[in-house]
């Protein structure tokens, strides 16, 4: 039976690169679009649905910003 050996640093790398990428503007998108909720008094989810008035003004402050 024939052995195999395991590259430790191959297996790291591989590990590494197939973890997910956040795009860069994604984490302060969200930080703008819960402060906007929180602020304006404005809950993006009311008696159990969305309440899309609500959540689209908050998309456009975050897009503007």
């Amino acid at each position: 039976m024939p052995h195999r050996t395991v590259s430790w640093n191959t297996l790291s790398r591989s590990l590494h690169d197939s973890r997910p990428q956040i795009p860069a503007g994604l984490l302060s998108a969200r930080a703008q679009i819960q402060g906007f909720a929180r602020f304006q008094r404005r809950p993006l989810v009311v008696a159990g649905k969305f309440d899309r008035s609500a959540i689209m003004a908050a998309a456009s402050v975050a897009a503007t910003n």
